[in-house]
């Protein structure tokens, strides 16, 4: 038991779980700006953002949501500005939440926001730990 204490106590397994969350959560995010992007294409995405969720400016909008979903992902990934990053996304995922999603009754698209946001807040107070190329490294070895 007190090596399974020191293991999760141990500021290098901290760095690691952020570094794997990074990873991760950067991952879906620059997958649903691409597919914005590429994918689906940005006339549909804007149509979705104006006819379904109401947006005033759906150009606009949609290509804000995609270019932010795809270079703050990117950030993530590589530990750029990783509080910035995460500050970011967290705003994308707060409207989507309550443009979109809380309207759906609690359904699997409200649950995969609320995941999301929970997921993106240790990067938003913690930073991008040991493993990051910006100086938000704020988890570090030191006590």
């Amino acid at each position: 038991m007190k090596k399974m204490k020191s293991f999760f106590n141990c500021p290098c397994t901290r760095n690691w779980a952020i570094l794997l969350s990074r990873l991760i959560i950067g991952a879906i995010f620059i997958y649903a700006g691409y597919s914005k992007i590429f994918l689906m294409g940005m006339e549909n995405v804007a149509g979705m953002f104006g006819e379904q969720f109401g947006f005033p400016a759906p150009v606009f909008f949609a290509w804000l949501t995609a270019v932010a979903e795809l270079l703050a992902g990117v950030m993530l990934v590589l530990g750029v500005w990783t509080k910035m990053a995460a500050l970011v996304l967290t705003v994308v995922m707060l409207v989507a939440l309550f443009v979109v999603h809380i309207k759906n009754d609690w359904d699997q698209g409200t649950q995969y926001v609320l995941a999301i946001i929970a997921a993106l807040m240790p990067l938003l107070t913690v930073g991008g730990g040991k493993f990051c190329l910006t100086g938000d490294c704020s988890c570090s070895d030191k006590k």
